[in-house]
């Protein structure tokens, strides 16, 4: 295959998106009737959530979700990413996705969508829920933005479906721009002050996402006392949702583009962690400039022009966390909200997921992730992964499959 060029192929097809989400006229957001749909109104007693994840995507989103969800204290959606904050809202009430909860239950919203909200909305979050608790879990964030880019160009019924040899026949210029806008709207150090303008840092948990690995019981425990739910145990172990990062690998010019990108960005989050929670970034994160201080400008002159419009779609640096940016972006994903890519996550049965796809619905256990591996696999040929035509017919192999092994259990003890 050739490279891909501004005038064809998945790259042309992301400038256009681009387009479509920054310069096209729209609406703008509604907030007065914003505020008024967010706020609940259950008879049942139903509260909204009382806490929320605002991590960026690719932050241990999933991991966070099965953890809890184990937790009988807690009460998630059976829909990881409702989305209710940035786009559901329009839909219907928040507590349609919360038909099983009991009062007892803390209630909670994991969506990695809500790292874009604009500060127009986290006002009005606040003042629907000025209680709610916040959870940060943060990345390495040039790791973060890479396997953002490969999973949203990779993920299987995602908009793109590129293949890792499409992806590599790409030039380095054409990497970098890609690179570019995955990185350009997840700034923590906004995202973290845009919340913080409105919540006070003890309603806000900060934590780093090597812990998963390092030390997940640990992180664990943190999070529940947080949240102030009975602890109900360890985490399990293993990777959820994971990506191969050999996919393709990452060109020298766009590591260190990233690397002059997130520098100041980082000398302000860690002057802000320590000033608000008493901590600072971890030692690995530290990056050193090249001296080459290139700024947006000069790599727009090198990168040419791939499409007329593209710089238009593509901010300079000082602008890109203006609030008309999200908004903008969010007023974007409340037109499209209908738009169906990719497996949809129904609900959760025993140990498995259950997962809608190309009309069939899968059962996946908890340690592959909800979407682990579909962007290079026949889901059905995924190990442990049952198929069927609906969600009885599923469920009802996922509990003859309970009974086999029950009866086989009682048959070793009788023994």
């Amino acid at each position: 295959m050739n490279p891909a060029t501004p005038e064809s192929g998945p790259y042309h097809l992301f400038i256009r998106l681009l387009e479509d989400m920054f310069i096209c006229e729209r609406s703008a957001v509604q907030w007065d009737q914003y505020a008024s749909a967010i706020v609940a109104k259950s008879s049942k007693g139903f509260r909204g959530p009382e806490f929320l994840s605002i991590s960026p995507a690719r932050s241990a989103t999933t991991w966070l979700f099965q953890q809890l969800r184990r937790n009988a204290a807690v009460y998630l959606p059976e829909v990881k990413e409702t989305n209710f904050l940035i786009n559901g809202w329009l839909d219907g009430p928040y507590e349609r996705f919360f038909d099983g909860w009991q009062p007892h239950q803390s209630t909670g919203d994991i969506s990695p969508n809500y790292a874009l909200l604009p500060r127009h909305a986290v006002r009005e979050i606040h003042r629907a829920f000025p209680k709610m608790r916040l959870i940060c879990i943060l990345r390495p964030p040039i790791e973060r933005v890479w396997s953002q880019m490969l999973f949203e160009l990779t993920r299987k019924g995602g908009r793109f479906q590129m293949a890792p040899q499409d992806i590599s026949d790409l030039s380095e210029q054409q990497l970098l721009t890609l690179a570019a806008y995955f990185s350009s709207l997840n700034r923590y150090d906004a995202i973290l002050q845009r919340w913080l303008e409105f919540y006070p840092p003890e309603q806000l948990h900060v934590d780093f996402f090597h812990r998963v690995a390092s030390s997940p019981d640990a992180l664990l425990s943190r999070l529940v006392r947080f949240l102030k739910v009975p602890d109900r145990g360890s985490a399990f172990t293993g990777k959820v949702n994971a990506l191969e990062y050999n996919l393709v690998t990452m060109p020298p010019s766009v590591h260190a583009f990233l690397r002059e990108f997130y520098a100041p960005q980082l000398r302000t989050l860690d002057l802000l962690l320590r000033d608000r929670f008493g901590l600072g970034i971890p030692e690995s994160w530290h990056t050193t400039t090249t001296g080459d201080s290139r700024s947006f400008e000069s790599v727009e002159i090198g990168i040419g022009k791939p499409s007329p419009e593209f710089w238009r779609v593509m901010p300079k640096m000082e602008e890109r966390v203006d609030e008309d940016i999200l908004e903008r972006l969010m007023a974007w994903m409340c037109e499209n909200r209908h738009e169906a890519h990719g497996p949809k996550l129904l609900s959760s049965h025993s140990a498995h997921n259950l997962v809608a796809f190309e009309g069939k619905i899968y059962a996946l256990p908890y340690e592959l992730g909800v979407w682990d591996k579909w962007h290079k696999e026949d889901p059905a040929s995924v190990p442990g992964v049952l198929v069927g035509p609906s969600i009885q017919a599923v469920v009802t192999m996922l509990d003859r499959e309970a009974q086999k092994r029950r009866s086989a259990n009682s048959l070793t003890e009788t023994e």
